[in-house]
């Protein structure tokens, strides 16, 4: 029920900056926090693949990109897929292949190196959010791996905000 905390972000392609409010405008907004090493993220993209293309005309949906939390000799490395980008730059290049490899059908925002928007949304491991054209949350799911279920639908106060 509380206003979402505003943010500016690149996309993926770093042409400019997108506000929060480009994102929820027209349309209420999934948002997803999460990165390529994430196990519980790539499990759920058959549910929320399918969430997405049930859904789009209804609800944009966005993920960004964070630091890797299982980069290859971090925590649980046998999970990672690349070494934690250590500029933005390389966090670009990253998260530019795990679109093209997870196939990921709807827009990627890539955080600062600092992860300032994950950290202010609590978005680390992985996290989705419902917002709506107010800007007010409708759903704020656990952080993951425990809270994070998508495939599931997104019920807040138990009623459907988007369900499958």
């Amino acid at each position: 029920g509380q206003l979402a905390p505003p943010f500016e972000i690149y996309s993926l392609n770093q042409k400019a900056k997108i506000r929060l409010t480009d994102l929820y405008r027209e349309k209420p907004l999934v948002l997803i926090f999460s990165s390529w090493g994430c196990d519980i993220f790539r499990e759920s993209l058959g549910g929320l693949t399918a969430l997405h293309t049930k859904f789009q005309k209804q609800a944009n949906f966005a993920m960004v990109y964070t630091r890797e939390i299982h980069s290859m000799g971090g925590f649980a490395s046998y999970l990672g897929r690349v070494e934690d980008p250590a500029t933005f730059e390389e966090r670009v290049a990253v998260a530019s292949r795990a679109k093209a490899q997870m196939q990921l059908p709807f827009p990627v925002l890539v955080d600062s190196i600092d992860d300032r928007v994950t950290t202010r949304y609590g978005g680390l491991p992985v996290r989705a959010f419902v917002i709506d054209t107010k800007g007010k949350v409708l759903y704020a799911g656990d952080q993951g791996p425990w809270g994070y279920k998508p495939y599931a639908g997104f019920i807040h106060h138990g009623q459907r905000v988007i369900a499958r």
